[in-house]
């Protein structure tokens, strides 16, 4: 073999390690993104798990309140029901 077929080689090689390794590193950076963006987007639907919790624990307050024996009879008040005595 020649140097200069030699140096052909070499050069030829580098190239193609030159090459995969920016090919490398841009997947490295594709996967980084996606990866921050899957993060941010767990985090806003953690975010929002937690307004809906809030919100259902709230209404079952409100349910609870309704389902009271004197929250019936006020609400039946207001509408002119009475309750019979027996």
């Amino acid at each position: 073999m020649t140097e200069k077929r030699a140096r052909r080689l070499v050069s030829a090689g580098v190239a193609a390690a030159v090459t995969l390794l920016v090919f490398l590193l841009a997947v490295i950076v594709f996967q980084m993104i996606c990866l921050l963006q899957a993060k941010k987007e767990l985090s806003d639907l953690k975010k929002t798990e937690k307004e809906y919790e809030r919100a259902i624990n709230e209404t079952q307050d409100e349910i609870d309140l309704w389902l009271e024996e004197w929250k019936i009879e006020e609400a039946a008040r207001k509408y002119g029901y009475r309750k019979n005595a027996e």
